[in-house]
């Protein structure tokens, strides 16, 4: 998808105006020269910048024909790629909903084997990879980085 450069510097710029007002609101550290507040409202001016000179490099050289606000790309007239890919963010949605319940290697589980499905992978290498990554991922995250994951049943079994 293209969208319109004035737009997206638009954008840009109103999200790094509000991440700047917004980081304004953290407290105040005693005793330290820079508080919490100093790098959020860096990176957010860094994007208002951007997205301002996005909007000033159209205004001083827009010649030419008009470009369209969005053009959307070929694969979109397909119904097939975009289930794909309206796919891959309900495959988000459903951890976030269902990983506290099931735990965190029964979803992967579960959302891999549909993804891989649904991208019209042969059913062996979709149930190869979907029992194999969970468990990557799982001594990856929990053994290796310590990062408390979502426990369910296959958890709770394992300690």
């Amino acid at each position: 998808m293209k969208i319109n450069d004035v737009f997206l510097g638009l954008i840009m710029l109103v999200i790094g105006v509000a991440i700047a007002l917004h980081a304004q609101t953290f407290p105040v550290m005693a005793g330290m020269q820079y508080g919490p507040e100093f790098f959020p409202t860096i990176i957010g001016g860094g994007i208002a910048l951007c997205g301002l000179g996005m909007v000033a490099n159209w205004a001083v050289f827009r010649h030419g024909p008009k470009q369209p606000w969005v053009v959307m790309p070929e694969w979109m007239g397909s119904r097939i790629n975009v289930l794909r890919a309206l796919g891959i963010l309900g495959a988000v949605v459903f951890y976030i909903v269902v990983s506290p319940f099931l735990g965190f290697i029964l979803t992967i589980f579960l959302t891999t084997l549909g993804l891989l499905l649904l991208l019209a992978n042969p059913l062996w290498l979709s149930l190869s990879i979907a029992l194999i990554l969970p468990a990557i991922l799982h001594f990856g995250f929990s053994v290796g980085l310590r990062v408390p994951l979502p426990r369910g049943v296959i958890e709770k079994l394992l300690i």
